[in-house]
């Protein structure tokens, strides 16, 4: 009934389904992650987020690299690295009030990549041990 086209000679590259959340993800929200990133770290958050648009923009499953920026957006989203490095630059985090709708959007975007990272097995599911 469904029939696909073949063409010889051409290159076929699946994406794994469980990335599939992660990538569609990142292309609904990708002008509020960038400008959280650069909002919470300054150039480097601009930087790290056109870095993982590159790389998803390559055809095949994400890479090692990959995994690793994703991870290092997720911990400037969660503000992991104020905790982490006494030296962290808040980009212009230190002008917005408590109240900033900006904060709320924040925290849902931090809380939307951590479920697409998590469908994506880039961190653990809720409920599962680090053993």
């Amino acid at each position: 009934m469904f029939h696909k086209q073949y063409i010889a000679g051409t290159n076929v590259c699946t994406i794994p389904r469980e990335e599939f959340e992660l990538r569609q993800f990142m292309s609904e929200r990708k002008e509020g992650i960038a400008n959280a990133s650069a909002l919470l770290a300054g150039k480097r958050g601009a930087r790290l987020v056109d870095a993982i648009q590159e790389g998803l923009a390559q055809p095949g499953p994400l890479t090692r690299r990959m995994e690793r920026l994703f991870l290092e957006l997720n911990s400037i989203l969660h503000l992991e690295d104020a905790h982490n490095n006494p030296g962290f630059e808040f980009g212009c985090l230190n002008m917005l009030e408590p109240e900033d709708a900006v904060l709320a959007e924040i925290c849902l975007l931090a809380d939307g990549l951590d479920d697409a990272l998590r469908a994506a097995d880039i961190i653990p599911n809720l409920g599962e041990s680090d053993a």
